[in-house]
């Protein structure tokens, strides 16, 4: 994630929050299982990871599953962005949902809220993708829909499966990405004006899984009825997940903190 156009007072708030005090945590063992990035953002992703607790609810069949999602108006679904395995079970459950004629949107972190304009000429099929891909480009120096540096044929693969079942695409922020601190607030509004315009429509929203929890508050922040499905364990639910049996009918296993997780776990063992 890049911070850019930081204005003087707003950098000293970013330097103080990211002092070598802020990394130190009440427990040695970090629960981040992947630690990344410059310190604030280190700081960012482990304040979600300690989030999600130390434990599971429960587990649920995808049928189940499937009947939450239809009782709420957000499905989350945090993303990896560099993790095709995942994401090609994020395209089955959509195909799920299609199966079952689910009314929904999709929200995506990959496309700037000013080329929203260019994307919906590529689902009426005015422009094609490549166009798109220009747009991008133009306000970045390279896009979701082609960087080695992600999974960018999944976030083709979207945009593409939303243009052959007509499916509308909105964008979660501007580009340039605004800096970390002020980027969940703008998403949330983003979800809840999309929400309020389309109140009988699910809208699927596809972002950085360390979003949702902890210092970014994202599901806290967008307050409406939801189902979140995350990425990754924290280091203390993968030691927990490898003392329990779940069961093996189950699509979906639930952490204490309220997020979902593919079964059967992918990262256990990683």
């Amino acid at each position: 994630m890049l911070v850019r156009g930081l204005h003087a007072t707003a950098a000293l708030w970013l330097l103080a929050s990211c002092s070598a005090g802020s990394l130190h945590w009440p427990e040695a063992e970090p629960q981040d299982p992947a630690p990344s990035g410059p310190g604030y953002l280190r700081t960012y992703k482990e304040s979600h990871f300690r989030a999600l607790g130390d434990g599971f609810r429960g587990t649920t069949t995808l049928d189940g599953f499937c009947a939450r999602v239809a009782r709420v108006r957000v499905l989350f679904l945090g993303d990896h962005h560099g993790d095709p395995a995942l994401h090609e079970r994020f395209l089955a459950l959509l195909m799920e949902l299609d199966r079952r004629g689910t009314r929904y949107e999709l929200g995506l972190e990959c496309i700037g809220v000013q080329d929203e304009v260019a994307v919906d000429a590529y689902l009426r099929g005015s422009l094609d993708l490549a166009g798109v891909v220009r747009t991008t480009r133009a306000r970045q120096t390279e896009s979701w829909l082609e960087s080695d540096d992600v999974d960018s044929a999944f976030y083709r693969a979207l945009l593409t499966r939303a243009r052959t079942r007509g499916v509308p695409v909105f964008g979660l922020e501007p580009t340039p990405r605004p800096p970390l601190y002020e980027r969940d607030q703008g998403i949330a509004r983003r979800v809840r004006a999309r929400a309020r315009a389309k109140p009988n429509t699910l809208l699927v929203v596809v972002v950085g899984e360390t979003h949702l929890l902890g210092q970014g508050q994202l599901l806290r922040r967008v307050d409406l009825p939801h189902v979140a499905v995350a990425a990754r364990l924290s280091v203390a639910l993968r030691e927990r997940a490898q003392e329990l049996h779940f069961d093996p009918d189950a699509a979906f296993v639930e952490s204490m903190s309220g997020l979902h997780f593919f079964l059967p776990l992918a990262d256990v063992d990683d």
